[in-house]
């Protein structure tokens, strides 16, 4: 599987570069919704065109978020499950959210570990439910 990532500013005209990859094989898009250089005032109407273009190519669009990223675009993780009216497929979950939170979402939509912010600790309430 190969993917591309794509982040949310307003000059990226990302319609035809997920086009081209689809064309050439891609079949899978990651971006972003913490990106510090970014305005979160913008989010919702450029994940909608970001989505709106994967669906149509037919490529899985991943999400990585944080603690704050869904309260950008109005959601919870009572109701993140809405983001894949949107076309998203799947959530990278970073910084900030709790393991109870992290099932939860997996109970919605399809979840993925950010390497970088798991460690033992977590890997042993996560995966044996030990504490």
């Amino acid at each position: 599987m190969f993917g591309i990532s794509i982040y949310l500013s307003n000059d990226n005209d990302f319609e035809t570069t997920i086009q081209q990859a689809s064309k050439n094989g891609f079949s899978l898009i990651f971006s972003s919704l913490h990106i510090p250089e970014e305005n979160p005032a913008n989010y919702h109407q450029l994940l909608t065109r970001l989505g709106a273009a994967a669906k149509e190519d037919n490529m899985q669009l991943i999400l990585d978020i944080s603690t704050e990223s869904l309260a950008h675009i109005d959601l919870t993780i009572d109701n993140a499950e809405r983001l894949t009216e949107l076309g998203v497929t799947g959530l990278r979950v970073d910084y900030g959210l709790t393991i109870d939170e992290i099932a939860k979402l997996a109970t919605k939509i399809k979840v993925y570990l950010n390497a970088s912010t798991i460690d033992e600790p977590f890997f042993k309430i996560a995966f044996t439910g030990w504490h």
